[in-house]
């Protein structure tokens, strides 16, 4: 026992002979299993250790599955002996048909007439006209009536008068009308017609008195339209007249012309005055207005002053226009005659 191996040589390196673990080196780990028998031999059995390797531990990337049409090649398809056999079936079978449809279009009846079926025996053929006579037959004959006789018929309408005039002389020998009385005329009817009569002339007499008044307006209106022509003054007539007045002249100045109006109850009245001006508005408010109390106001465009109550001036296109008067307009009265100059 005193000559105790502590070192194993497996293979030219030495192993511990009880750990196992490699002496002098980096050997791989071994197993070392020690078996003891009844007899004191003692048994050593050394198992290599087993490594796992890297490549069963760490998995590889996996392929892409996606097939790419651009890097992979059309596939070649190898004609086998059963699809060529099958081919040539379908080949024969269709042929077969194809015979069958023209021996069947053979039978068809056709026109000889019609050359567009291809048949080159029948594609020169000439139709022969054929003449055949129709015999003509006579036109029927027709039954005319019988004409009365002369006498009989003068007869026949001889007695239809004489008839006929007795019926008449019958009638005017029992007609009792003419000793009737004469029927009176209806007073209704009388009346009614008398107040027609009346409403129509009344009607007359109104349309009359307007187109009269109408007319006088007219002729006013007329009148001024000549005397600014004759004083050289493009005037424009107010289109609105305040209610209560009505237009009654003008007067006429070399490059001025004046339209008044006056009330129809009352002794009020005003003028509109328009006259040449070379002015505008700042110089009418210094040379005409000057230091009086003034109001502005403003229409389509044009500066308004109001002084003195009910008065207005202002100048428009090189004319100039003065509303003055003591008929107490208002002021919408007096806004709407500005608005229609």
């Amino acid at each position: 026992m005193g000559n105790h191996q502590h070192t194993i040589e497996i293979n030219g390196k030495k192993y511990d002979a009880i750990t196992g673990d490699p002496v002098g080196g980096h050997a791989p780990k071994k197993t070392i299993t020690v078996h003891q028998s009844v007899d004191g031999v003692v048994k050593k059995t050394a198992s290599k250790a087993h490594k796992t390797p890297a490549k069963h531990v760490h998995s590889k990337p996996s392929r892409s599955k996606t097939l790419m049409r651009s890097a992979v090649a059309k596939p070649h398809i190898t004609a086998t002996s059963s699809a060529i056999d099958q081919t040539i079936e379908t080949f024969s079978a269709r042929k077969a048909l194809e015979e069958l449809r023209l021996h069947r279009a053979k039978k068809v009846p056709t026109s000889k007439l019609i050359s567009r079926f291809g048949i080159p025996e029948l594609s020169n053929l000439t139709v022969k006209p054929q003449h055949t006579t129709i015999p003509v037959k006579p036109a029927p004959v027709e039954h005319k009536p019988e004409h009365h006789k002369p006498a009989t018929h003068h007869k026949a309408h001889a007695e239809a008068a004489q008839h006929t005039k007795s019926r008449f002389q019958s009638q005017i020998d029992h007609a009792t009308a003419h000793t009737a009385k004469p029927l009176k005329k209806s007073q209704v009817h009388h009346r009614t017609t008398k107040k027609m009569r009346m409403g129509a002339a009344t009607a007359g007499v109104a349309f009359v008195l307007l187109g009269g008044f109408i007319a006088y307006q007219n002729a006013t209106v007329i009148a001024v339209r000549i005397a600014a022509r004759e004083a050289g003054v493009a005037v424009t007539v107010p289109g609105y007249t305040p209610g209560g007045f009505s237009l009654r002249g003008h007067n006429t100045k070399p490059g001025e012309v004046s339209i008044s109006y006056r009330s129809n109850s009352d002794a009020r009245a005003f003028q509109v005055t328009e006259a040449l001006s070379g002015w505008d508005s700042g110089t009418l408010l210094q040379n005409f207005i000057g230091t009086n109390e003034y109001q502005t106001a403003f229409s389509r465009g044009r500066t308004i002053y109001l002084y003195n109550g009910n008065n207005a001036t202002w100048v428009d296109n090189g004319i100039w226009y003065k509303i003055e008067g003591n008929a107490g307009l208002s002021s919408q009265q007096l806004q709407k005659l500005v608005d229609s100059i």
